[in-house]
């Protein structure tokens, strides 16, 4: 019968070996690049960080804006292996596909959103979005669609008729409580700005596009900073037709301007003068 015989020496050195043998089976990735894999490891879409593609939240569904600059607002997506806090890439296209605006926008607490520049009236956009992290990219979202304001008009009146012109007073104390600032800056003549009379005539051209600036005396060159214009005739808007005017500062230049309406007689001060100021 044979014996097996083992020495101290010969356990220590298989011991030794198997060792070695284990530290070369594959590690676990770490968390600190779990979520970072190199340019080499892109997926079969061409992303290279493992993050799920952002859910787009609005506006989508071809939904038709009441403006036309809307906010883009994206659902913070999460990491496959570890949380970030990632760098959203937002990309608008027009309805052909081709970028018009992008923007790297950091992420927000539990959704990223982004604020576009003004858009073309009644017009299609489309836009998505894609999380990034250093250089490395991830899978773009789906592509949500949206449709701009379309800017209504008031029907022509019969001929010969004129429309009576639509009193809307809670729309500039509306902007006068939002913007109080731009209230109290409205006169040019001592360094303020155009920011309360553009406001105002915005949103009353999103109820009708016949509301614009009135060129001062005639005179389109020069318009007022304090009166609406609103034509109220048949025919297209156009620069220089007739139109009634609307005071709408009360104490403008003054030390404590207010909202205010009050429509001149027709044939007064400031009529015959629709403009745009460029502005569309």
């Amino acid at each position: 019968m044979y014996r097996m015989f083992t020495s101290p020496r010969f356990s220590a050195v298989c011991l030794i070996a198997l060792a070695v043998a284990c530290s070369k089976s594959p590690s676990a990735p770490s968390e600190s690049d779990a979520g970072v894999p190199s340019s080499s490891e892109a997926a079969a879409d061409g992303s290279t960080l493992k993050v799920h593609a952002p859910s787009l939240m609005s506006p989508i569904n071809d939904v038709r804006l009441d403006n036309r600059q809307p906010t883009l607002v994206v659902a913070n997506t999460s990491g496959r292996f570890v949380n970030r806090s990632y760098v959203y890439e937002f990309q608008l296209m027009d309805d052909g596909g081709n970028v018009v605006q992008s923007a790297n926008i950091a992420q927000g607490s539990s959704n990223t959103a982004w604020a576009l520049d003004v858009l073309e009236k009644d017009t299609a956009y489309r836009w998505r979005v894609r999380a990034t992290l250093a250089d490395a990219r991830g899978p773009w979202s789906s592509v949500g669609r949206f449709i701009t304001v379309r800017e209504n008009r008031t029907p022509d009146p019969p001929p010969g008729g004129r429309l009576p012109v639509p009193n809307r007073l809670g729309v500039v104390e509306q902007i006068a409580r939002q913007f109080p600032g731009a209230l109290r800056n409205s006169c040019q003549e001592h360094g303020g700005s155009w920011e309360f009379m553009d406001r105002v005539v915005d949103a009353l051209r999103l109820e009708d596009s016949r509301w614009g600036y009135n060129c001062k005396r005639g005179n389109c060159g020069d318009p007022s900073q304090d009166v609406l214009a609103y034509h109220h005739l048949a025919g297209p808007t156009t620069t220089g037709v007739t139109v009634r005017t609307i005071d709408i500062i009360s104490g403008h230049c003054g030390t404590n301007p207010g909202p205010f309406w009050v429509e001149h007689p027709e044939g007064g001060p400031g009529t015959n003068g629709f403009t745009s100021r460029g502005r569309w």
